[in-house]
């Protein structure tokens, strides 16, 4: 089962012509007021790794989940959940796990399959850094996109 699911959200594009519930087909609703900005999920990432549990540092622990599981939550605003929300996670990441990782643990495995015994370093912190990054990269030019946790 996933720990978390990170969500990116756009404003939502009509193609259509949008009728709220209750509406005669007459009362056709082409304008949304601004209090009633919709929003569509164009990304969903649900990962299934323990990423805290690499992070042995208690205090900084503590630090980066209270962080990210009160930035972007649904309650807040979308314009305080955007991109630049994670960036300002993914740059106090890096900054905890910068220095060579003395805060994680020295090396996690992972077995390649069930045939071989064979086993591969994993960093989980470093691969959540990673994919963060991308997330960041990819959607920073898009216009009012939001990000949500889950």
């Amino acid at each position: 089962m996933p720990l978390f699911a990170l969500s990116v959200w756009r404003p939502i594009r009509h193609n259509r012509t949008l009728f709220y519930k209750g509406q005669s087909a007459l009362q056709e609703c082409l304008d949304i007021s601004p209090k009633e900005n919709l929003y569509e999920q164009i990304f969903t990432w649900s990962p299934r790794e323990d990423f805290w549990g690499a992070i042995t540092d208690d205090i900084f622990r503590r630090k980066i989940q209270e962080f990210f599981d009160s930035s972007f939550i649904s309650d807040k605003d979308p314009s305080e959940r955007g991109i630049h929300k994670l960036e300002e996670f993914i740059t106090l990441l890096s900054e905890g796990v910068g220095d060579t990782t003395p805060r994680l643990m020295p090396s996690l495995t992972t077995k390649v399959n069930d045939e071989f015994s064979e086993a591969t370093p994993f960093f989980p912190i470093l691969a959540l850094l990673g994919h963060l990054r991308w997330i960041a990269e990819t959607y920073q030019d898009a216009p009012n996109v939001t990000v949500m946790v889950r």
